[in-house]
């Protein structure tokens, strides 16, 4: 699929309603999506670590709308790891149960790789062990 027919199908009015940047949009647009093997969503990239896909005819966002959205945090979607108020300019490119974390800043324009959330509520990033508070780690 071409970059243009791809770029008409990102989900932009979610991503708006749950604040992300268009920075972010704009990203989300121009990003190569792994073709899904064997018809199904559950392709590791890594470990317990599957890719997410901002299309709107892909889990999650083929069941949202833009008012289920508004108000509400990334991570009540399972599309990041805390409920805290990330930046606008936050995006994930992961998801999953036992995720390690692939979260880009526009902003700074740095991808923090991996993140990993252990049992102690501790984010991992490069080997680097920072505590989770009330707001994102940099």
């Amino acid at each position: 699929m071409k970059a243009g027919a791809i770029s008409s199908l990102v989900c932009v009015d979610i991503l708006r309603a749950f604040g992300r940047s268009e920075e972010v949009i704009d990203l989300l647009r121009h990003l190569p999506y792994i073709k899904q093997l064997d018809g199904d969503d559950k392709d590791e990239v890594y470990f317990k670590t599957r890719h997410l896909i901002y299309l709107r005819d892909t889990w999650p966002f083929i069941s949202l709308t833009v008012e289920q959205c508004q108000r509400k945090q990334l991570s009540d979607k399972l599309l990041m790891p805390r409920p805290t108020d990330w930046p606008a300019g936050f995006i994930s490119l992961t998801q999953y149960q036992h995720v390690t974390w692939w979260i880009i800043d526009t902003a700074k324009v740095m991808a923090m790789l991996p993140i990993h959330i252990d049992h102690r509520d501790l984010i991992v990033i490069q080997g680097i062990i920072h505590p989770i508070g009330q707001s994102y780690v940099e």
